[in-house]
């Protein structure tokens, strides 16, 4: 009887080999990012979320110069990361919406009054939940397989 053994072995490492560089699970590397690199966006996103919602929660009626001229950095570092990330649409369709609630935050600096009694606490709250919000949807559209 003729044994199939070494064609079976062939075929289970063939697979394996597949299995471990992602061709079997039907992903490609747009849709795929690696555990580290997501690390390192997620920590990237959650420190710029950080000085953002630091910023919106202090004083702003004494320094709006200062606070929108720190929101640009803000948003030069999600450029830079959505330049790193364009291969992979997900990722770089949630940096845009990180982008894009950075600019509402800056916008909503620009209308602080400078007597701190009359800020608009509901605006306020909006702009600082639109970035919490766009920084999770970067967090989950980066997903390691």
């Amino acid at each position: 009887m003729k044994t199939n053994r070494p064609a079976i072995i062939a075929a289970i490492a063939v697979s394996a080999a597949l299995l471990f560089t992602g061709c079997a699970s039907g992903s490609s590397s747009d849709s795929t990012a690696s555990a580290q690199n997501c690390d390192t966006l997620r920590s990237e996103v959650r420190d710029i979320n950080n000085g953002a919602q630091n910023t919106l929660a202090g004083d702003l009626s004494a320094g709006q110069a200062d606070a929108k001229a720190y929101f640009d950095t803000l948003d030069e570092r999600v450029d830079a990361l959505s330049d790193e990330w364009d291969d992979n649409k997900a990722v770089d369709k949630a940096l845009d919406g990180l982008s894009d609630a950075l600019d509402a935050g800056e916008d909503y600096i620009a209308t602080v009054p400078t007597d701190p009694e009359q800020l608009d606490a509901d605006a306020q709250t909006k702009a600082m939940t639109d970035i919490s919000d766009a920084a999770a949807a970067v967090n989950t559209a980066c997903t390691a397989k």
